[in-house]
């Protein structure tokens, strides 16, 4: 688990949008339904990541 989340298994679908979303999301958000959540033993939830981190991650202009 990176950062204390762990990675998405099983998901019906992502949503994704480079605009701003609120304070913590500036760059936009990447939004991504997990179907087995491990830690906690849960049935899903979801999991939400920065559009910066991923801008920065690839390498990408306004990253």
């Amino acid at each position: 688990m990176a950062g204390g989340i762990e990675g998405v298994s099983d998901t019906d679908g992502i949503g994704v949008t480079s605009r701003p979303v609120g304070p913590q999301f500036p760059n936009g958000l990447l939004v991504v339904q997990d179907g087995l959540n491990l830690d906690p033993s849960e049935h899903q939830d979801f999991k939400y990541v920065s559009w910066r981190a991923i801008e920065l991650a690839l390498g990408l202009p306004g990253g």
